[in-house]
């Protein structure tokens, strides 16, 4: 109220020396009134956004920690994780089932923006040196690209399957032209 009060003030002062009466001053009065009104209501609308968003990073983390909790438990128990669709050969399992943890780590640190893109590049470069870990994203990429909830979602899964493709394309010998390269 002080600052709604102080508008006034000014403009009854600024009134006497612009020969403004008593209703032009009412009626600037509900014009600054009008805006202030306008800026709360942007700042409530700014703050419910960022509480939604808040709530479905909560929701997300809530979700990773259960599966993380199964698969962990699936990996010290490993005929656990034929129920989670894995295969019957033990260490090939417990590898994909811990690639499977790894990756959606990186997918929930890159969307919430814990990762960079260059951060993730070079995670991905050393570990696809890793035959697990390619041969995971070789299977799951098709789930990660057509899966695509969010724009952080989506950029990250083209960031990790540019990078396997290159891969892929190196071990061939060819040459893999990229989302962002140019054909040399």
């Amino acid at each position: 109220m002080g600052a709604a009060g102080g508008v006034i003030a000014s403009i009854a002062w600024l009134g006497r020396s612009w020969d403004l009466d008593w209703s032009d001053i009412g009626e600037i009065s509900e014009a600054s009134g009008a805006l202030l009104s306008g800026v709360a209501l942007i700042g409530v609308a700014v703050s419910l956004r960022m509480q939604r968003r808040q709530n479905q990073i909560s929701t997300f983390e809530a979700l990773r920690s259960i599966r993380g909790t199964l698969l962990q438990f699936a990996i010290e128990k490993p005929r656990f994780l034929r129920l989670w669709g894995y295969g019957s050969d033990v260490e090939a399992t417990q590898d994909a089932a811990y690639a499977s943890m790894v990756f959606s780590y990186l997918k929930m640190a890159f969307v919430l923006r814990f990762l960079s893109g260059q951060e993730l590049v070079s995670f991905c470069r050393r570990a696809f040196a890793e035959p697990a870990m390619a041969n995971f994203w070789g299977q799951a990429r098709e789930d990660y690209l057509h899966n695509l909830a969010t724009a952080g979602g989506r950029r990250f899964a083209l960031i990790v399957d540019q990078e396997y493709l290159e891969r892929e394309s190196d071990q061939q010998g060819v040459k893999f032209v990229g989302v962002g390269d140019q054909p040399g």
